[in-house]
């Protein structure tokens, strides 16, 4: 009789602690998932956005969008037009992708801005529209963020980072990082692929945040965050986006395109829309 009164009290404790491993994992859960990091745009400042129209408020030509950002363009003339449209997102920049030629992949352009150069961290969020019935080819860009040095690095350091966002053949969202400048390629400064879980959504706007936060030069402990609709998709708490000191973020690089998909058939001309950058920082 005792046995069985022992027995019955070791089941009674099991089934008792069963339940507190249940119980304490979900509140480890739930207080995990209430902690989600807010998008970046929520936390770092009054964004500033890259405009698409004169004074006077009318779009800007393609030509005067070229002008606007520089030299370090490509195919702003031939492949974008600033529109004006109704809704909740007045201006918008269309970007052709494809063609007849395999170089009609997009368009590219840089935006500086002076003050992000003394930031520790910075934000970029856009919305982009990707047709129904886009076909994601073998992978493509979208806008991301980009540093470089304000001095002398050396030969055999990077003098920039890039970090675009690109899919892939299936349209799996990852920011593609890069290090600039180099003279030779260095093994310890290949590009670094971040994956996340997310995939590009077709046929509906899609809002973009990315977050970069510097690194202490030569260490890893910068950090790279990324937000899909408001959902927090990618967090890498150990990045090292600068070995030099002199290397500090600069703006955001627009890289719109794509390779193309293999089959003839599948090859259309299709218009990704972008809404004007935002930039905050601190």
């Amino acid at each position: 009789m005792l046995l069985a009164q022992t027995n019955f009290q070791n089941q009674v404790n099991a089934a008792g602690g069963l339940l507190f491993l249940i119980v304490g994992g979900y509140l480890t859960w739930d207080l995990t998932r209430s902690q989600e990091i807010p998008a970046c745009s929520a936390r770092l400042g009054i964004p500033t956005q890259m405009s698409f129209q004169k004074a006077d408020g009318k779009v800007l030509t393609p030509a005067e969008f070229q002008a606007r950002v520089g030299l370090s363009e490509r195919g702003v003339i031939e492949k974008t037009v600033v529109r004006r449209v109704i809704g909740d997102k007045p201006l918008v920049l269309d970007i052709a992708l494809g063609g007849p030629s395999s170089n009609d992949t997009g368009a590219a352009f840089a935006w500086s801005l002076p003050g992000v150069a003394k930031a520790h961290s910075v934000c970029l969020a856009y919305n982009v529209f990707v047709p129904a019935d886009f076909a994601f080819g073998d992978g493509g860009t979208l806008p991301g963020l980009f540093g470089q040095a304000s001095g002398k690095t050396g030969d055999d350091v990077p003098n920039g980072v890039s970090a675009a966002l690109t899919w892939n053949d299936q349209g799996a969202i990852a920011v593609m990082v890069r290090y600039l400048g180099l003279a030779t390629p260095v093994e310890a400064f290949q590009p670094i692929r971040l994956n996340t879980n997310a995939t590009l959504p077709r046929g509906r706007w899609v809002q973009i945040e990315q977050e970069a936060v510097l690194n202490a030069p030569a260490k890893a402990d910068g950090i790279a965050r990324l937000w899909v609709d408001g959902k927090l998709v990618l967090e890498n708490p150990a990045m090292s986006w600068r070995k030099h000191e002199n290397v500090g973020w600069f703006g955001t690089l627009a890289d719109v395109s794509y390779l193309p998909p293999i089959n003839p058939i599948d090859r259309k001309p299709v218009t990704l829309q972008l809404t004007p950058p935002q930039m905050s920082w601190k």
